[in-house]
């Protein structure tokens, strides 16, 4: 190949890519000097094939790396605070949806106890949309649970706050299984809510069972007395 034919070449090929124009020149000005325009076009592929080949391979990058925004240091996805300067972090993004939450379920007027507003809590809680980035399940995890263990009683709004804290734990189960000290940290939160479940429905049980004595018991004195007042000394009291 003769020497101004390889300089068209090289000079097409420094930014690394040959257009069509720059290829149609190479081609018309090996044609004017005599040369195969097949070989020189399979010279011209073979060059631009041994050029991307020999560029540095970019790593691929996985996930995003958080560093601490106190002292600049890379902490783990789900950490809390920085190892380095114990920094607290916070998710604002986070903060703003457990906060709407909150003020959605404070919104609600009248008898907490009753019924109706027990409802609406609960439906509320339910259909609440929570983001699917780690740090604000993490958020409305700790919330959730919190709620289930604060209490010794059950009921459908704990049932609630329960069954979203279940769907979280599954979610961040299927895109963090690499992340053992959280798998850990889930399996005991969710262990301390099936724990705190059973000790309420049991207790709820002994409630029950004792109350149904109490009023049988209540019951049979006040028949019992009216039947004494009556002059009912058959009554066996």
């Amino acid at each position: 190949m003769k020497p101004e034919l390889e300089n068209l070449i090289n000079m097409a090929l420094v930014d690394g890519v040959v257009t069509e124009k720059e290829k149609a020149i190479i081609l018309r000005k090996a044609e004017a000097l005599g040369e195969d325009i097949d070989e020189v076009e399979m010279i011209l592929d073979g060059k631009r094939h041994q050029l991307e080949v020999s560029k540095p391979k970019q790593k691929e990058k996985v996930g995003n790396i958080k560093t601490c925004p106190a002292c600049g240091a890379s902490v783990k996805a789900m950490s809390l605070s920085c190892s380095d300067c114990d920094h607290e972090f916070s998710n604002l993004k986070g903060n703003n949806s457990l906060t709407d939450l909150m003020n959605k379920l404070s919104s609600i007027k009248g008898d907490t106890k009753s019924y109706e507003n027990e409802a609406k809590r609960v439906n509320i809680i339910k259909d609440h949309p929570i983001s699917n980035d780690k740090e604000t399940m993490f958020e409305f995890l700790t919330y959730m649970s919190s709620k289930v263990l604060s209490v010794n009683t059950v009921s459908d709004e704990i049932n609630a706050y329960q069954g979203r804290a279940i769907e979280i734990i599954s979610k961040l189960r299927l895109i963090c299984s690499n992340d053992l000290s959280l798998m850990n940290q889930l399996d005991k939160i969710e262990n301390q809510m099936n724990r705190k479940k059973s000790k309420n429905g049991l207790g709820y049980i002994i409630r029950w069972v004792f109350g149904s004595i109490a009023w049988c018991l209540i019951t049979y004195l006040m028949i019992a007395t009216i039947a004494r007042i009556f002059g009912a000394h058959w009554w066996p009291f």
